[in-house]
């Protein structure tokens, strides 16, 4: 019965004038933080991230965000730069329950952006300073998605 009642709870809280809630993380363990929210919410998600920048901080802990997200069998549109490493990368979507598509050329990304259950997540991966956002507001999640489909309807298999 909660979850049949919770989307008009949320729609009154918004009708309110709720803020947004905006949490702010830092360091390499604020941004494993941030992938552990993405597989405790348990939603399918979807992902505009620069590959090379994701692992040249994170490394293996990403390698093991992947791994845990399949395991928890959530699907991921995952658009990213086109790279020797995201081609091998793609060439694994059927088996990692992920759906790759590549930026044109002259678009690149630089950080991680994650949509996902009523949330979403950018992360900057910056040497000098890593640190993420997580921002949870219905209007921005709309606008999000809707920007995320356009590039993706844009973009090369």
């Amino acid at each position: 019965e909660f979850k049949e009642i919770m989307p008009r709870l949320n729609a009154l809280r918004h009708k309110a004038g709720a803020k947004p809630n905006i949490r702010f993380f830092q360091g390499r363990e604020g941004i494993k933080q941030i992938l552990d929210n993405i597989i405790e919410t348990k939603h399918h998600l979807l992902s505009l991230t620069s590959m090379e920048d994701a692992l040249h901080l994170l490394g293996g802990d990403f390698d093991d965000f992947i791994e845990s997200r399949y395991r928890h069998m959530l699907k991921v549109q995952f658009l990213t730069n086109r790279s020797p490493e995201t081609e091998e990368l793609k060439r694994r979507d059927a088996a990692e329950l992920r759906h790759t598509r590549f930026l044109h050329g002259g678009f690149k990304v630089k950080n991680a952006n994650f949509i996902y259950s009523d949330k979403i997540a950018i992360i900057s991966f910056s040497k000098r300073m890593p640190m993420g956002i997580i921002i949870e507001d219905a209007d921005i999640i709309e606008t999000m998605t809707s920007l995320f489909h356009c590039i993706w309807e844009a973009s090369a298999e």
